[in-house]
């Protein structure tokens, strides 16, 4: 393994390209405003800031500006650079509002500030790359190795008669089960960070459930995706469909009950919770029942995962 002293440079790499991003005003003023730019829609401010929205959770007061050290930057000098782009985009987001069109951020009077500090951090954070051995290309050419132990994972899944095409998301499915339970023991220390909160918030964990960028189990039960559309996938029968909706419903309602945006502990205390917690715990148990009745074994496949008292 590659010596690294970050947990999740990935991330921190998909950081860099943001600040890349946000120190080119030439190349924002050529490819973001132009309608007709071939990838307009990667190419724009809400693309671009995308990674920077990891330390909204500062800006909220919600975590200390430290809380990425040791994840994706190295040292309180990063965190600092850092933190001047994002409070000065927050600056321009505050005077023009959102969801405006990109030429309206670019010519704003605040804008050069973002420019001019993306160029500070994006220096800064190449400059340690260098000084703590990250190095970009060897990470990537050992994660392109473990994702060819992924395709022996899926073959070796095959050659045990395993009717799943993608146990690795049922671990997920099942990771996300377990981390209910722990929002409830608000036990969040034992919890990996990868984003403010990542899968590790019930905001997140909804989304997981939830939203079409998820599982988005929610329109199946408004019957805009067929139940059956995860059997033979990650699910192995209706009975599971059946469990995980219930889990989307009950995170939902939650959700519709106290609102956006509210802390975790909100939405733990609210008199619904404790639909979450049976429809978790049920799911969780029947998929883990039903990985012993098809033979999943998720120790002989080299996939870890925690487990629910």
């Amino acid at each position: 393994m590659i010596d690294v002293k970050l947990k999740f440079p990935n991330m921190r790499s998909h950081l860099l390209g943001c600040l890349d991003d946000l120190k080119d005003k030439e190349t924002q003023l050529k490819e973001w405003v132009n309608p007709a730019f071939p990838y307009a829609f990667w190419s724009n401010v809400v693309m671009c800031t995308d990674p920077i929205d990891y330390f909204d959770a500062v800006v909220n007061g919600i975590e200390p500006p430290n809380f990425q050290e040791g994840y994706i930057l190295f040292n309180s000098e990063e965190t600092n650079a850092v933190m001047r782009v994002v409070w000065a985009f927050d600056k321009v987001i505050k005077d023009i509002g959102i969801e405006k069109p990109d030429d309206f951020y670019i010519n704003s009077s605040l804008w050069n500030e973002v420019v001019s500090s993306s160029d500070a951090a994006y220096d800064l954070l190449v400059s340690n790359n260098k000084k703590y051995g990250l190095n970009f290309e060897d990470l990537w050419a050992q994660q392109s190795k473990e994702n060819e132990k992924q395709q022996e994972l899926e073959k070796k899944v095959f050659s045990l008669g395993i009717p799943l095409k993608n146990p690795n998301t049922r671990r997920e499915i099942l990771k996300s089960l377990e981390r209910l339970q722990l929002l409830l023991d608000h036990n969040k220390d034992d919890l990996p960070k990868y984003y403010p909160y990542h899968w590790n918030s019930f905001d997140q964990i909804r989304y997981f459930f939830c939203t079409s960028f998820g599982l988005d189990f929610c329109n199946i039960t408004k019957d805009k995706k067929p139940k059956n559309i995860y059997k033979g996938l990650y699910l192995f029968d209706s009975q599971e469909v059946d469990a995980l909706i219930k889990v989307a419903q009950s995170l939902e309602s939650v959700y519709q009950e106290i609102g956006d945006g509210a802390s975790d502990s909100s939405y733990t205390a609210s008199s619904l919770w404790h639909y979450v917690v049976s429809s978790s715990t049920k799911a969780y148990n029947l998929l883990v029942n039903n990985n012993k009745k098809y033979g999943l074994d998720f120790e002989e496949l080299m996939i870890p995962l925690g487990k629910i008292d």
